[in-house]
């Protein structure tokens, strides 16, 4: 049987088994705690959910809900003895230019981190979109159209811009607390810069007694103890609300845009990170307070591809400081939703980028995208690898269910969602719309 033809098949069965659970008792029961959680919608999307990406974030919602006590009779699958658990997630996989931004961010506001408690309410309503450049490191007000000029050049300018929330006096005086001039020994300072150790101010963090530049990784809150990022990493990660986006660098200008344009400005806090840099270091704390961080695959590959605390190499600087090689705050966070967009950059079995994405925590995991097979189902494996499926983690065990056509049909049935525009009569200026 021809590649295309067996791919034809998976999505017609895949399509056969979601009409079945539509019309199904479990469904039925289901619809009205979905629709409930579908009304917070329309206090927070601007745009109306068309029918099939209704159906869509149900089906997103359906398998955040998801338990091992509650798997239905769709979602059991046994492989040689061994029960399948099904990841809080899966694979969105909706054809190009029908919207599963638009489908991933209604998923967001529909299912928060918790639903008995409200978000804190976002003084400023214009506040929305913050970058890394100046989380805790410069509280200054300061428009997103100044502080993304460069970046995003062109984009949409629909919605008013979000200022930087200025920093409070409780921060100063906890800086002046627990900060002091350099000047102390120079073995003492251990931080990711290269700048001069005598001329900045310095903070030591509360566990392992080193020190690092205020400038470089900004400073805690007055009721929190300073640690480092180095002891970030050994510290169980924070458990966040937050979602986590990955895409890359040429379309992560579009989620600011999509959200600047479908989503009420004080329905959700987000920050564009753009990585460590040297001497912007955020606190993992800090990132979990979002409700979106947006990042890119590059930043993902910079960060994580830094060597290990235990292995790191040092090289000598001027003044006799040591330069240590940095640690991502990415993956001390337990993120509440991991998102990869365009997530076929993690197919095969050989992809650094599904190697990387497995290093970061999260409750729910999502890939996304509208080719999520290149050549042959066998391409899958990166995103089962990524959604964390035993026993399928293990290539042996994945090529031996491959062997099975209909065993695997089965077995992505319930974690695959695919809609064509040819199934929809849609306008095209509606699709670009969208995209």
């Amino acid at each position: 049987m021809s590649g295309n033809s067996r791919l034809d098949d998976l999505y017609n069965y895949v399509k056969k088994i979601h009409e079945a659970r539509k019309t199904s008792d479990e469904s039925h029961k289901d619809e009205e705690k979905l629709d409930s959680m579908l009304e917070r919608l329309d206090t927070s999307l601007l745009v109306k959910l068309r029918a099939y990406q209704k159906d869509a974030v149900k089906w997103m919602l359906r398998r955040e809900l998801a338990t091992p006590a509650r798997q239905s009779e769709f979602e059991s699958f046994v492989f040689e003895g061994f029960n399948v658990i099904y990841p809080k997630g899966g694979i969105l996989a909706d054809e190009m230019g029908l919207g599963k931004t638009i489908e991933v961010l209604a998923c967001i506001l529909s299912h928060p981190y918790s639903d008995d408690t409200e978000a804190a309410p976002v003084e400023d309503a214009s506040q929305l979109i913050e970058t890394s450049d100046n989380v805790e490191l410069q509280r200054k007000t300061d428009t997103l159209a100044k502080r993304m000029a460069e970046k995003m050049k062109g984009r949409s300018k629909k919605r008013k811009s979000s200022e930087i929330e200025e920093e409070s006096k409780e921060q100063d005086a906890t800086k002046k607390r627990k900060t002091k001039p350099c000047g102390i020994n120079s073995e003492n300072l251990r931080c990711f810069c290269d700048r001069n150790p005598d001329i900045d101010d310095v903070i030591t963090c509360e566990t392992c007694y080193s020190t690092q530049h205020v400038i470089c990784v900004g400073s805690p809150s007055k009721e929190e103890e300073y640690m480092c990022p180095w002891c970030w990493t050994k510290k169980t990660p924070v458990r966040s609300g937050c979602t986590l986006i990955v895409s890359p660098n040429t379309i992560s200008s579009q989620w600011i845009d999509e959200i600047n344009r479908h989503v009420k400005s004080s329905s959700l806090r987000v920050l564009f990170y753009e990585g460590v840099k040297g001497r912007k270091y955020i606190q993992p704390k800090d990132l979990a307070e979002y409700d979106i961080v947006i990042t890119t695959f590059q930043v993902l590959s910079v960060e994580l591809s830094y060597v290990s605390v235990e292995e790191e190499s040092t090289r000598k600087l001027r003044h006799a400081k040591k330069y240590h090689t940095p640690v991502s705050p990415l993956t001390c966070v337990e993120w509440w939703r991991l998102c990869l967009d365009e997530a076929q950059m993690v197919e095969g079995s050989t992809s650094k980028t599904a190697s990387m994405a497995c290093e970061l925590r999260s409750v729910h995991k999502w890939a996304v995208t509208g080719t999520p097979i290149q050549k042959t189902i066998s391409d899958l494996y990166g995103l089962i690898k990524f959604l964390g499926i035993e026993p399928f983690t293990n290539q042996a065990q994945w090529f031996r269910l491959l062997d099975d056509e209909e065993e695997c049909y089965r077995f992505l049935a319930p974690i695959l969602w695919r809609s064509i525009k040819t199934t929809y009569s849609i306008k095209s200026e509606y699709l670009l719309r969208l995209y």
